[in-house]
């Protein structure tokens, strides 16, 4: 009997802290309504084992949901990350293998560069590649066309940059680079000889359950959040091409806190230690840790991803087993994440 009360007093103390951290989250995010009246948002929150959706703003007519489908841009590499790490543990890849050995027919890298990049450094933002950030590529991209840049970017196009490139800037130091982690997706495509979007379905949306993620458009009937930028501008829909293992994916809260149930809590499957692997360390400083498609800093994994209307942020904490997706209808990376550590402040 004493063992059924105190199993009782456990449930009743969970549900009431539940619905304190329910009641403390709605006060916050009905703040920041309040603050953007015009922005959209789809918000998932992990605490130990209780999941919270809340939502803010319309699609058209029809209120955002967390079935709402956005744009979650470079959210795309931790799942690029992810098929590296499943293709180490199925002994397919070796972690230390340079890019040369996956390079396809006809593709030759110039002497300078030769056995210098590896795999894992293409994943983890160090590979001193050319990174269509703030390089003359991305410039050339834009000139060519302003609305969609990516739009050229082939495989193709992707190789050709490759053999181009004769040095290395800064190879072993941290430097965002969607270059690289798109390419890394393309290797680990023609590998496998599959598009970067059957592999991927096939090795981990499927598997995960991820049955609203894709790189292809949201299916019909589907609700589709706007997209608008900072200013509330419509903006178009991203065509990135052969940089989709970059940013490409469309997502929803749902599939995003499932996608984060698996982070924190890792299967002993190899899928599970795939997991375990893209969130190692491959990269270190004074700053910031970096693992495969993943940033940690203080305990905190986490990745971010902009398109041109959308903005988005993943963020969890595995020892204390709670986590964060905040997806907006707006690109205004900032206020996604002043919304993610609003929350972070309620929930640790």
């Amino acid at each position: 009997m004493k063992r059924i009360i105190l199993i009782a007093l456990l449930l009743l103390s969970i549900s009431l802290q539940a619905q304190d951290t329910r009641a403390k989250l709605t006060k916050l995010i009905n703040d920041f309504k309040a603050k953007y009246p015009s922005n959209g948002l789809s918000i998932g929150v992990i605490r130990d084992d209780s999941i919270y959706y809340f939502s803010v703003g319309n699609t058209g007519n029809i209120p955002i949901t967390e079935h709402t489908v956005f744009e979650i841009g470079s959210l795309t590499k931790s799942f690029t990350g992810l098929l590296l790490g499943l293709e180490i543990e199925k002994k397919h890849i070796d972690k230390n293998s340079f890019i040369d050995s996956y390079l396809p027919q006809g593709v030759h890298l110039r002497p300078g560069i030769r056995r210098k990049i590896k795999m894992t450094d293409l994943g983890s933002h160090q590979s001193g590649l050319p990174n269509f950030n703030d390089d003359q590529y991305i410039m050339a991209l834009f000139k060519k066309d302003p609305e969609q840049p990516f739009r050229s970017a082939s495989k193709a196009y992707l190789f050709q940059v490759l053999e181009k490139t004769d040095t290395l800037v800064n190879h072993g130091t941290y430097a965002y680079n969607n270059y690289a982690v798109a390419l890394l997706g393309q290797l680990l495509a023609i590998r496998s000889h599959q598009t970067y979007a059957a592999l991927l379905k096939h090795a981990v949306l499927e598997p995960m359950h991820l049955k609203n993620t894709t790189l292809n458009d949201p299916a019909q009937g589907a609700s589709v959040a706007g997209r608008f930028d900072d200013k509330g501008d419509v903006k178009p829909a991203m065509i990135i091409n052969a940089m989709t293992p970059a940013g490409g994916l469309h997502s929803n809260a749902i599939d995003m806190i499932n996608f984060l149930r698996k982070q924190l809590s890792p299967s002993n499957d190899q899928m599970g230690k795939a997991i375990k692997m893209s969130q190692q360390t491959f990269y270190r400083d004074k700053e910031l840790s970096v693992g495969l498609g993943w940033e940690m800093q203080n305990g905190m994994i986490e990745k971010t991803g902009d398109t041109w209307g959308n903005s988005s942020m993943l963020s969890f904490d595995p020892e204390k087993h709670v986590g964060v997706v905040v997806l907006s209808d707006h690109r205004d990376a900032q206020l996604v994440q002043d919304i993610t550590v609003a929350i972070w402040k309620e929930i640790k």
